[in-house]
């Protein structure tokens, strides 16, 4: 994977489109952001492999803070570990999955902040979050998007409810 997230983005770097001029099975996300990356800082290796950690990086930290948000702080940091230890292990870079999966994350803290807040415009940040989960990985934004939907559709048939009642519901579910 990480030869052709390389690939792909020297090819989009040099002026060529995913799907038209070369064909992949991949999200043109992940192209695009490291031929924009190549442009800044040079191609090299070195320059996806640090876009990898940040990646990575933005998992722990959106685990952490949805994780304390829903339950204690011994919790939080339990989870943060066990991600820590499963992103360590996975000994393969450039793979789309992470940066998809922060997206994912992500717009999960924007459904939480619309349902404490009952914001429009945190529902729309959950929006551009999935969209650039789809962006990197078709199959990853569409899982979150099913659910998200529902979320959003459960919010507004019912409104959002108090921000003391749903961290009570969520805590009950995920048994913290």
């Amino acid at each position: 994977d990480e030869g052709f997230a390389l690939y792909g983005a020297a090819r989009v770097a040099a002026g060529e489109v995913p799907y038209r001029d070369f064909w992949l099975v991949y999200a043109p996300g992940q192209f695009y952001l490291l031929a924009g990356l190549f442009k800044l800082f040079g191609e090299s290796v070195l320059v996806e492999r640090l876009w990898d950690v940040a990646a990575r990086l933005a998992i722990v930290a959106l685990v952490y803070a949805l994780t304390r948000r829903l339950a204690s702080r011994r919790a939080a940091v339990a989870a943060v570990l066990l991600v820590t230890i499963w992103l360590a292990a996975a000994d393969y870079f450039g793979y789309a999955v992470f940066p998809a999966l922060a997206c994912s994350l992500a717009a999960i803290w924007c459904l939480l902040r619309a349902a404490e807040r009952g914001s429009a415009r945190w529902l729309a940040a959950a929006g551009v979050a999935i969209g650039g989960s789809t962006l990197f990985r078709h199959d990853i934004g569409g899982y979150t998007l099913v659910p998200a939907s529902l979320a959003a559709l459960a919010l507004a048939c019912t409104g959002a409810p108090a921000p003391h009642r749903l961290r009570a519901v969520l805590r009950r579910v995920v048994g913290a």
